[in-house]
């Protein structure tokens, strides 16, 4: 007659439970870490825009009249 340990069973649901939280974590952490990403990509690029806006060198008249220009 085999001899029924509830510990094994415990300890493969728990281990099972484990390794999709684990997967789950990875996930969201990724997620998080994208989304981060982003919004410093989006801030260093606000950060050039207004550098190079205000730099010396920028041609304020020909922005301006490249913008309004005819379209061809």
């Amino acid at each position: 007659m085999k001899k029924f340990n509830p510990v094994i069973k415990v300890k493969k649901i728990a281990t099972e439970q484990s390794i999709r939280l684990v997967e789950k974590t990875i996930a969201k952490t990724a997620k998080a870490s994208n989304f981060v990403t982003s919004i410093a990509d989006v801030f260093l690029f606000i950060t050039r825009v207004v550098k190079e806006t205000f730099s010396r060198n920028f041609e304020f008249k020909e922005f301006l009249r490249q913008c309004f220009s005819n379209r061809i």
